[in-house]
């Protein structure tokens, strides 16, 4: 890692609470192929950042990792001399569109790209291009369905929820905790 690279990196992580800064850092520097409008970036620099670009409105969590390089080509020159590539490495650019919500701990392989309107479960691994509109989760991800509908859903049962005020773990008080574990048990048929 050059220190250059080093230094970057290390600017990145000092907005660790905002990934808004974080992009916005990352768009004045000119870091990123591509940073839309009201984008919030994770706190790791992706190897080669000019291969990804991000439109409007793309949330990522701080975790979410950007792989825009498959280095398996060198590893095999190297374990064999039966094995002989033109390359040692292989770019891979990522493309995010319009209004996508990426969660925590996700990882998107390179040669992707995500369609406008998506949400994509935590813990996921992005190995293939992802149509608009949908919700997409799993190892490797899968689609699990459309946005419109997840978000009625959404709509339905946050006609009987509670609202709170959130500016922190602290600022939930114990009568809002035990409501929401008193709804999360009466749906898992506990008392």
């Amino acid at each position: 890692m050059t220190f250059k690279r080093l230094l970057t990196q290390f600017r990145l992580m000092c907005y660790l609470g905002n990934g808004y800064k974080r992009a916005d850092y990352a768009k004045k520097k000119d870091l990123y192929g591509y940073i839309g409008q009201r984008c919030r970036i994770p706190m790791s620099l992706p190897l080669y950042p000019k291969l990804v670009r991000l439109h409007n409105n793309v949330i990522m969590h701080r975790s979410v990792k950007l792989v825009t390089h498959d280095d398996i080509n060198g590893f095999l020159m190297k374990s064999s001399d039966e094995y002989s590539f033109k390359n040692q490495e292989t770019l891979c650019p990522i493309e995010i569109y319009d209004n996508v919500y990426i969660g925590m701990n996700t990882i998107i392989l390179g040669n992707v790209r995500i369609g406008p309107n998506v949400i994509i479960n935590a813990g996921s691994v992005i190995t293939n291009d992802i149509p608009p509109n949908s919700i997409v989760g799993g190892v490797p991800a899968k689609v699990l369905g459309p946005l419109d509908k997840y978000a009625k859903l959404r709509l339905m049962k946050d006609k009987g929820a509670f609202e709170f005020r959130r500016s922190g773990a602290e600022a939930i008080d114990d009568r809002t905790v035990e409501m929401a574990w008193n709804r999360f048990n009466s749906k898992q048929g506990k008392k």
